[in-house]
């Protein structure tokens, strides 16, 4: 076979590699993408199967000369894939702290709502709220502003599922305290 015939082939398996529903990396979603049974990286994975199959197309070219056409162009091919693969686990590894951070924030609002009297919770939630609503901020590139405004609104609708919860408790006498301390 020729070295056409070899690219051809491995530009199949690199397509593959990417797209295919079970086995392409772009399927690869989450933890999946992020904690591989392998113990490598995604990079790394998808990485060593393309190897494999430059080396197994490669044995199968009939000389030096086509083998080393072929490995110029699969050189290109394999560096190209390694930054396919990278990025994706760069926006995974994104969107999972994002959802991590936002599952914390209801978590937290959550535990306010439930252990509203309990001054020491709120504060130990507010601290969590503020902390993942800071790492949101840096996750997407946004501004101080950004972040004390986003701050600012999520730990007032915390406060507000704290009081509300009090009323409806039928505590008005705490809820007005409640407000008071956190104002």
């Amino acid at each position: 076979s020729s070295d056409l015939d070899a690219v051809n082939k491995l530009r199949e398996k690199q397509l593959q590699l990417t797209y295919d529903k079970d086995i392409g990396f772009s399927g690869q979603m989450g933890l999946s993408a992020l904690q591989r049974k392998s113990g490598k990286s995604l990079t790394e994975d998808y990485d060593e199967a393309f190897q494999s199959q430059i080396n197994e197309i490669s044995s199968g070219l009939g000389n030096d000369q086509q083998r080393a056409a072929f490995s110029r162009k699969a050189n290109e091919m394999r560096v190209s894939l390694s930054g396919q693969t990278t990025a994706h686990e760069a926006a995974q590894f994104r969107e999972y702290s994002l959802s991590v951070r936002e599952g914390t924030i209801k978590n937290r609002m959550n535990e306010i709502s439930l252990r509203y009297a309990d001054p020491a919770a709120v504060d130990e939630s507010i601290s969590s709220i503020k902390a993942s609503v800071y790492e949101q901020g840096k996750l997407l590139g946004k501004s101080g502003e950004w972040v004390d405004a986003h701050t600012r609104e999520i730990t007032s609708k915390a406060h507000t599922v704290a009081i509300a919860s009090a009323l409806e408790k039928g505590q008005p006498d705490y809820a007005e305290k409640y407000l008071s301390r956190y104002s």
